[in-house]
């Protein structure tokens, strides 16, 4: 996480140097607005990432072959991994054979309409 804060200073730092040669000064302003304006969406997309993680691990679906794509990563941020790949248009979908319920049937559907109804209607 270090080398990361590190990195992103270092390209800020970098970028607002190039700012001293008048043909990079736009293209570093442009650069800085567009940073500066993604970021609404950017919190709205991670929202939409985390209510649909949720609602997944609620019906009780699995990711395929998560031992193989995701060795070293607790259950949670697999998930969210899958599902944020699965928004960008990745096709490795989750596994969603243990959703049907024998005793049940239906049961985590109504679970999950009647959170999303809440949720919506707030």
């Amino acid at each position: 996480m270090l080398e990361l804060t590190i990195l992103i200073c270092s390209f800020i730092k970098l970028l607002y140097f190039l700012r001293i040669f008048e043909q990079f000064g736009f293209l570093v302003q442009m650069v800085a607005k567009t940073c500066k304006e993604v970021l609404p969406f950017m919190a709205f997309f991670m929202l939409w990432i985390f209510f649909f993680t949720i609602s997944s691990i609620i019906l009780g679906s699995d990711i395929k072959d998560k031992d193989d794509e995701y060795p070293k990563v607790n259950w949670f941020l697999a998930w969210l991994i899958q599902i944020y790949r699965n928004s960008i248009g990745d096709i490795n979908t989750p596994d969603y054979s243990g959703l049907i319920d024998e005793e049940n049937p239906g049961k985590q559907y109504v679970l999950i309409g009647t959170i999303w109804t809440f949720w919506f209607l707030n």
